[in-house]
């Protein structure tokens, strides 16, 4: 069992986001937001005004432990011996523009559900994940994927 600490679970999720999120040519499918309400320019690290035609944000939350378990402390033990169950969600937030139909939303949500849903990456155990579209917010259509996960602390 790999032990994950507080600060390595979201670097952990968002390179595997960053690496799932291409075609087949390895291109990046559009462009992504990481834990930010900003898109960037790569290069720059300017807001990109006007937005791409699609795009999406990337974020991780933090939530308890599993639901029904008895508690984040899984064993006894002495410092350095005990393990934690965390838990956190990670989320991918997909932007198409509205005059475009669900088609293309849908086809993005399923690609980033695809990247984690039942998946264990570098200690990262995702589970089933859910897809809600969330409607049209301005010129955008959004689509909202959230995919439960865990790890194991030792303190």
């Amino acid at each position: 069992m790999t032990e994950v600490q507080i600060s390595e679970f979201r670097s952990i999720a968002a390179a595997a986001f960053i690496e799932g999120w291409v075609d087949d040519t390895e291109v990046e499918l559009t462009p992504i937001a990481i834990e930010t309400d900003v898109l960037e320019d790569d290069a720059t690290g300017a807001a990109v005004d006007p937005p791409p035609e699609e795009w999406a944000r990337f974020v991780v939350l933090t939530m308890g432990p599993r639901p029904g378990s008895p508690g984040p402390q899984v064993n006894l033990g002495g410092i350095g011996n005990r393990k934690f169950e965390r838990g956190a969600l990670a989320t991918i937030q997909v932007y198409t523009r509205k005059d475009g139909g669900s088609d293309r939303g849908d086809e993005l949500a399923q690609i980033a559900l695809e990247i984690f849903e039942a998946k264990e990456i570098d200690g990262l155990k995702f589970e089933g994940g859910r897809v809600r579209e969330k409607g049209v917010d301005g010129s955008w259509r959004v689509m909202h994927v959230e995919i439960p996960f865990y790890y194991t602390a030792k303190k």
